[in-house]
């Protein structure tokens, strides 16, 4: 963190890079299927649990 400048601290790094996840398609058709069926389901929780 930029002490100086703690207003740059907020900007991102071109080093600071994330791999993003790639699921499967039968995996995402599993999850939505069991967003749809799971009465009450919300999306946060139910990504808690796929994580």
């Amino acid at each position: 963190m930029d002490t100086l400048n703690p207003g740059l601290a907020w900007r991102k790094r071109e080093d600071q890079t994330v791999p993003r996840k790639t699921y499967s398609e039968e995996f995402r058709r599993d999850a939505v299927e069991l967003y749809r069926s799971t009465p009450g389901a919300n999306v946060v929780g139910d990504a808690a649990d796929f994580a």
